[in-house]
């Protein structure tokens, strides 16, 4: 009889195209929903995985809408328990959210190095308290049974856990890698407890099959509206 597995598998999932993305907005924790383009996104990238027979134990998202419908959407796919975690909301950015990024850099011209305890917007979190809540939340991870998650997310907040699991320590703005999430992009990793060994399978994999014919036709007409 075979030993049950100790290993863990996520995928970490950025959230499809917002209504805040569409007009270039920084978002942070506010709230904005999917477009339509962004509901397709979501809905093809679970007719994928479906098609794929990917499946998961348990879909963690952030508490944000953006990201809870586009769980809801994948996981109509492949059916999977969701459930909610802050921790997994996307970074403040205090007195900069809904403003554009083109006005954000007007008013705050880029420098070469932004310390790590910088706050964003005044009000909102540095690089450092950024990590820190990443941290936590790949701790808590870790916690669970061994087996596969989806955990469906935000960009900078992907990139701070990339960081935790890599072992990087939070940088300047202007020197420090940035790992790319398109919308619904995503990237997984497994973890091997008997040897605290992370591994990076995948990443920002965009390949999607087209939607069932009748899916296809519910998002054209929800595009004309």
């Amino acid at each position: 009889m075979s030993e049950p597995s100790t290993d863990y598998e996520f995928t970490f999932l950025r959230h499809g195209e917002s209504e805040g993305n569409l007009l270039n907005i920084l978002q942070g924790q506010s709230d904005y929903p999917l477009t339509p383009e962004g509901e397709q996104q979501a809905r093809s990238l679970g007719h994928t995985w479906a098609a794929q027979g990917v499946r998961f134990d348990r879909a963690i998202c952030s508490t944000q809408l953006r990201a809870r419908q586009t769980a809801e959407l994948v996981t109509a796919f492949v059916p999977t328990p969701l459930e909610f975690d802050p921790l997994w909301m996307e970074r403040s950015f205090g007195q900069f959210e809904g403003l554009t990024v083109d006005q954000v850099e007007k008013e705050n011209p880029g420098i070469d190095f932004l310390h790590p305890y910088h706050v964003m917007g005044a009000t909102g979190e540095s690089h450092l308290d950024l990590y820190r809540r990443a941290c936590q939340a790949v701790q808590k991870l870790l916690t669970l049974q061994p087996g596969r998650y989806l955990v469906v997310s935000h960009g900078s907040m992907l990139n701070a856990t990339l960081y935790a699991i890599m072992g990087l320590a939070p940088q300047g703005r202007y020197n420090s890698p940035r790992f790319r999430f398109a919308n619904t992009g995503f990237c997984v990793f497994t973890y091997h407890p008997p040897r605290l060994q992370w591994r990076m399978t995948a990443l920002d994999n965009q390949v999607r099959l087209p939607l069932p014919p009748a899916e296809a036709a519910v998002a054209a007409e929800m595009m004309d509206c």
